[in-house]
C-alpha cells in the first residue's frame, strides 16, 4: 500500500508539472503579452509584442496568431491587423529551443532573463530586447508589464501602455487602490 501511495503522489506531481502551452493578454493599443510555458529549465518565457505601425495616440487593431507549443520547445507566430486599412502584418517567428530563444537571426540565452520585448515593424521584422533576471511561471501580466516599464524608461511604446489590471482578452477593469 505504501508503494502505491508513493507512485500516486509521483504521478500527481508529474501531472502538476506537465503544464506547457501559452497564455496571451491584450495589454494596450498594439501590444500583446504572450506567456509560454515550458518544462525545461525555464518554466515560462514572457514576450511582449509591440506593433510599431500606428501612432502612439492609438489607432485600432487586433492581434491573432499562435504557434506550436511543446514541453521543451515552442514557436510563436503573431500577426497584427491595422484597422481601418485592414492591413495584416505577420511577425517573423520566435523560436524557443530549450534555454535558447531565436528571433530574426539573434539568439538569447533564457537563463540570463526570461522576459523579452519584441518590437514588430511594418515588414514583420522583430527587434528583441531581453531584460535581465528570471521570473517565475505564475507572474501576472500586471507584474510583468510593471517590470518592463521600469526596465525600459526611454521606450515610448512601452511607457504608453496602460497601467493597472487586465482580464485576459480585450476587457480592462478598474485598478483598486
Amino acid at each position: 500500500m505504501r508503494k502505491l501511495t508513493i507512485v500516486a503522489m509521483a504521478l500527481f506531481a508529474l501531472a502538476c508539472y506537465s503544464r506547457n502551452g501559452n497564455r496571451g493578454n491584450h495589454v494596450g493599443p498594439a501590444a500583446w503579452l504572450d506567456t509560454v510555458y515550458l518544462r525545461y529549465r525555464i518554466p515560462a518565457v514572457y514576450v511582449l509584442f509591440l506593433a510599431d505601425v500606428e501612432p502612439l495616440s492609438g489607432g485600432r487593431g487586433s492581434w491573432a496568431g499562435g504557434g506550436t507549443f511543446g514541453a521543451w520547445n515552442a514557436e510563436l507566430r503573431r500577426n497584427y491587423t491595422v484597422y481601418p486599412a485592414n492591413v495584416r502584418i505577420q511577425a517573423h517567428p520566435i523560436v524557443i529551443r530549450g534555454v535558447t530563444l531565436r528571433a530574426d537571426g539573434k539568439s538569447f540565452d533564457l537563463t540570463d532573463g526570461n522576459v523579452l520585448v519584441a518590437h514588430m515593424s511594418a515588414s514583420g521584422a522583430l527587434t528583441v530586447t531581453q531584460l535581465p533576471g528570471r521570473r517565475g511561471p505564475d507572474e501576472s501580466p500586471e507584474t510583468i508589464l510593471s517590470l518592463i516599464k521600469s526596465a525600459l524608461p526611454n521606450d515610448a511604446r512601452v511607457q504608453a501602455l496602460p497601467s493597472g489590471d487586465w482580464l485576459p482578452g480585450y476587457r480592462k477593469y478598474r485598478q483598486v487602490s
